[in-house]
């Protein structure tokens, strides 16, 4: 199981409250936005991934973060754009060592 790098660290950071909108645009396993709901549980939260396997709210890659998120204007933005290692370990799920 994938675990998320810096993770209290990076939900700290991220200094949500209430009401407001948090994009997870690298959704991945979803360690980032189950804390970020655990923390801050009146925050409305919407995940994106490029890979439909993850089951992201919205299925697309960050770079069309406009388009895919229409009218929703959040009030944070968490690109983890590190490896993630479901994929390496999984052929054919975007990397591979040969």
């Amino acid at each position: 199981m994938h675990k998320a790098v810096l993770l209290q660290e990076v939900v700290s950071g991220l200094d949500l409250k209430a009401g407001e909108t948090f994009v997870d645009a690298t959704y991945g396993a979803g360690g980032h936005i189950r804390e970020v709901k655990r923390r801050f549980p009146k925050v409305k939260t919407v995940s994106i991934d490029q890979d439909p396997e993850t089951k992201a709210d919205i299925t697309g890659n960050f770079r069309e973060i406009d388009t895919l998120l229409g009218d929703i204007r959040p009030d944070a933005i968490l690109l983890d754009i590190g490896l993630s290692s479901d994929q390496l370990e999984a052929s054919g799920r975007g990397f591979s060592f040969q």
